[in-house]
């Protein structure tokens, strides 16, 4: 397993996604005040803000994307064309950020989590992909 995934792991099963891929990825990068702004503003924000619309771990690394692309001075058109990046790599992945397509038809819209194991597996499979992807490409501009 990867120290990017084992770093955002920590939170996993106990928080959402968008917690989870957020603080984990400002903790590997060692943001760690900003890690703890986010993870305090991301309680909403999982299984697609409550609503199954962008899936939460899409969300939450692109906030963390963005804070760790601005400190290390890109522009903020470098940083929406690195997340524009992203999402393309997560979309050929998944072959969406939706959150009720990535769990669609497999999972009903009010299916217990984590405790239901299709889910957990599809939402697992969500946050390692986006902080692996993160993580490319913050090391792809050092």
């Amino acid at each position: 397993m990867s120290e990017i995934i084992d770093f955002s792991k920590k939170y996993w099963l106990d928080e959402n996604c968008a917690r989870t891929t957020a603080s984990g990825l400002l903790d590997f990068y060692d943001y760690k005040d900003a890690s703890e702004v986010l993870f305090k503003s991301f309680a909403p924000f999982g299984e697609g803000l409550g609503e199954r619309l962008i899936c939460g771990s899409v969300v939450g690394s692109i906030a963390a994307l963005s804070y760790i692309l601005s400190e290390k001075g890109l522009t903020k058109h470098e940083i929406l064309e690195k997340t524009e990046v992203f999402k393309t790599a997560f979309r050929e992945e998944f072959g969406t950020i939706l959150c009720s397509e990535l769990l669609y038809p497999d999972v009903k819209l009010k299916d217990p989590y984590p405790k239901d194991p299709v889910r957990l597996d599809i939402c697992t499979k969500a946050v390692e992909k986006s902080v692996l992807e993160v993580q490319k490409i913050v090391e792809s501009i050092k």
